[in-house]
């Protein structure tokens, strides 16, 4: 759950800031995220692992599964998007896969979530699932602030990172607003929030 509080609380500032009504999560898993749905959205989830539609009921969490790869898709098929979450998925793929996500879902919708290991990570194939297996395993925060487009926010707690990115003004604005004392969010030692000017790369993250 390390992020997930922090994600939850930003994501329903925004959402009262600005209704957030489509999204996709991309590799749904277990649906985790579905526990910040509201009446009215619509969500699709997109899982590249089959069983997992069933072993965790996906279809009774979304209003649309798709089992498919990102990497293939046509992302005109789902904008447009108020959000998309990627939830421990982008050390799933190699670097550059990763980078291609981030900027479709910019193009494509307001707000992109990402929650990411920030520590080194080994994983191979769990249960049989070979899409478990971390492709990129060395993800730190320097090299996501360095790497990310677009990044407004992120967070660290127990070797998670998760980060906001936007290329909508209002959004934007709102995302800082919240990092500007509008919003206290519960942290304790070794965690803490950082924020950026959404310009260029950001020395100042810590």
């Amino acid at each position: 759950m390390a992020g997930k509080l922090w994600s939850f609380e930003m994501l329903r500032v925004l959402h009262a800031h600005r209704p957030i009504q489509r999204v996709l999560d991309i590799g749904a898993g277990m649906g985790i995220y579905t526990q910040f749905r509201r009446p009215g959205q619509h969500w699709t989830a997109v899982e590249i692992w089959g069983p997992f539609v069933k072993a965790y009921d996906l279809a009774a969490k979304y209003d649309h599964v798709v089992v498919g790869d990102m990497l293939y898709m046509d992302w005109r098929k789902f904008a447009p998007l108020d959000l998309v979450l990627c939830g421990d998925v982008l050390e799933h793929m190699t670097k550059e896969n990763a980078l291609d996500i981030l900027n479709h879902a910019l193009d494509h919708a307001r707000v992109v979530l990402v929650s990411i290991p920030i520590e080194h990570s080994e994983q191979d194939e769990i249960y049989g699932n070979p899409y478990e297996v971390h492709v990129k395993p060395d993800w730190s925060h320097d090299e996501c602030v360095a790497s990310f487009p677009a990044l407004c926010a992120g967070y660290r707690e127990d070797g998670i990172g998760v980060y906001l990115m936007s290329k909508n003004k209002q959004d934007i604005a709102a995302i800082h607003a919240i990092g500007s004392g509008t919003l206290t969010a519960e942290r304790g030692p070794g965690d803490d929030i950082v924020l950026t000017i959404p310009s260029g790369h950001h020395p100042d993250l810590v």
